[in-house]
């Protein structure tokens, strides 16, 4: 004889069944198989107060460094305890999100050799999993040629030449309404890969001199830093006005004001000698400013994309007692010559080195394609701002 059931084995019975209806419908939303699209979807991993920031770090002589123990770095905001990070690594071959901005409101020696320059990058220091964009400003006017595609190097050939040929603004700047000098022209540009993925950086061809008053570097500086972009900067051997390099550390807001939770922002302590415009805006962004020749130019191309390679990714938690505001960033590792450069915060890309297999990483860690087999049509010039 079957026990007789109460109110309360009542409630038990239809909690136990609900539970398995649950459980059962968890198992069929399992099941089911995942979409081409879905599957080819690159998934990035965020976490709230999670931080990473990209660090170049080179030896007093501005080469690179022998691999850093990733147990020497320390994190330091304002006067607060030293902290370690939780994650340090080489960015390696994280995807990279480039613009290259050329500056044409000056003669510059270095245009007539880069579509050259530019196509011995791919195959090899960049690739189909990287993105390109070309922007040219006259002083006059800001123009995007071209959208943010995988890296090619018809891409490269067919832009870069198409930079060189266009016309430019030869009246005087006074007649631009409004101008669009360097400085603002790198903020746009900065700004349009604020919202991308992958590792952002501006490559700006220039001699770094913009008579604009009203729209300073330093309005461009914050800018890049508080979206993440680091500025590096490829100036002809000699023209860029003379001036020291920056000492650290650099000041940063942090607070509910941006996506991420913690921009990059404001003034370095000073340096001996005054550093100049262009020096401040690629420094503080977390860049740095090569100067070069027309026959050197491949080189030194070659060289940025092994800086921006070897660049470390040092992640960690904000810190819980942080409060809104401005604070000064450190990043250590035990040497104090050594030249460090932190680009602004972004949101954490998945290791492809760790894998974790409850993520699903897509084309992260897919071989590319050829890239000579992606080449688009071409699309000429777009008017940005005039």
């Amino acid at each position: 004889m079957l026990p007789q059931i109460t109110g309360r084995m009542r409630w038990f019975l239809a909690l136990a069944v609900l539970a398995l209806w649950c459980d059962a419908d968890v198992m069929r939303a399992q099941e089911t198989p995942i979409s081409q699209h879905d599957a080819d979807a690159p998934l990035i991993r965020v976490y709230a107060n999670l931080l990473q920031i990209p660090v170049l770090i080179l030896d007093p002589l501005l080469e690179p460094v022998k691999p850093i123990d990733p147990a020497r770095f320390t994190v330091q905001f304002d006067d607060l305890k030293p902290f370690r990070p939780r994650l340090v690594r080489l960015e390696g071959e994280d995807p990279i999100t480039l613009a290259i901005l050329i500056d044409r409101s000056h003669r510059n020696s270095l245009l007539p050799s880069l579509a050259d320059a530019l196509t011995t990058l791919t195959p090899g220091p960049l690739g189909a999993r990287d993105r390109v964009v070309f922007y040219v400003t006259d002083g006059c006017h800001l123009r995007r040629h071209g959208d943010l595609l995988p890296v090619q190097r018809s891409l490269f050939r067919a832009y870069a030449e198409s930079v060189v040929a266009a016309e430019t603004h030869n009246g005087p700047m006074d007649s631009c309404n409004p101008r669009w000098g360097l400085w603002k022209s790198a903020a746009v540009v900065a700004n349009s890969l604020s919202n991308q993925p992958g590792r952002r950086i501006v490559l700006a061809l220039t001699d770094g001199i913009d008579a604009d008053r009203e729209f300073t570097a330093d309005k461009a500086r914050n800018v890049a830093t508080n979206g993440g972009v680091a500025i590096f900067s490829v100036a002809e051997r000699g023209k860029v006005p003379p001036g020291a390099v920056l000492s650290p550390p650099f000041a940063m807001t942090s607070g509910g004001t941006g996506r991420r939770g913690l921009g990059s922002l404001a003034t370095p302590i000073p340096a001996v000698r005054a550093p100049s415009d262009l020096t401040m805006l690629s420094e503080m962004s977390g860049g740095m400013v090569l100067e070069t020749d027309p026959r050197a130019l491949p080189a030194t191309l070659g060289h940025f994309v092994t800086l921006v390679r070897g660049r470390y990714i040092v992640e960690f938690n904000r810190p819980i007692n942080l409060p809104a505001g401005q604070h000064i960033l450190t990043i250590g590792v035990g040497q104090p010559r050594y030249f460090i450069r932190a680009a602004g915060t972004s949101m954490p890309l998945a290791d492809p080195t760790q894998l974790d297999p409850s993520v699903q990483h897509g084309p992260l860690v897919a071989r590319p394609p050829d890239p000579d087999q992606l080449a688009p049509e071409f699309t000429p010039a777009v008017d940005v701002a005039r």
